[in-house]
């Protein structure tokens, strides 16, 4: 109904990835794996941490839909007819929540922080986020960009690698550091 198949008939082949969501390298496998022995004339999904298998898919001319994260609207001019979301991309949900941010709940009081003692305070903004590489760091900059514009400082960001050896330590350390900033309100962007 909604793209032209040429006369080729629907076949769903499941593809099991060979890493985790973040794995450059699996991802890339998969990727070639996918172009050489599985032929689709399209892909839906993929590791979502990382381009890499997007990047690959569309060098070799092959459209997927939500392959690809973190990334702008150049992207998608750069792969016409290639590179597909399903949803809001993540330049369109950054805008829109830098716009929430700006507009309902900078300048306002943190009534939800969670000591109480800072209630009646400003809210001050902190960033926690996961960085898989070059696009997330992309990503992040492009966000706090966009709240910048709006009037909106980030006081303290931090990111962690999401990797469950170090998680636990990361976390702390982040925690300490957005409590020393005096941070009341925190814009995560993590998975979940």
């Amino acid at each position: 109904t909604y793209y032209e198949t040429y006369g080729r008939k629907v076949e769903l082949v499941v593809v099991p990835a060979s890493g985790n969501i973040a794995d450059v390298s699996a991802a890339v496998a998969d990727a070639k794996f996918v172009v050489e022995d599985v032929k689709p004339f399209m892909v839906w999904g993929g590791p979502l941490l990382t381009n890499a298998y997007a990047q690959e898919l569309h060098a070799n001319g092959i459209p997927c839909f939500s392959c690809q994260v973190g990334v702008n609207f150049d992207y998608y001019e750069e792969f016409p007819g290639l590179a597909y979301a399903v949803g809001k991309g993540g330049e369109q949900l950054d805008l829109l929540i830098a716009e929430y941010v700006a507009k309902r709940l900078a300048g306002d009081p943190a009534i939800h922080a969670g000591d109480e003692s800072m209630h009646g305070t400003e809210r001050v903004f902190g960033r926690v986020w996961t960085t898989t590489g070059e696009g997330s760091e992309r990503a992040n900059e492009r966000f706090e960009a966009n709240l910048g514009a709006l009037g909106v400082e980030i006081t303290e960001s931090q990111s962690y690698v999401l990797d469950p050896a170090t998680l636990q330590e990361s976390v702390t350390s982040i925690v300490t550091k957005l409590k020393e900033a005096g941070v009341t309100s925190v814009i995560v962007s993590t998975d979940p």
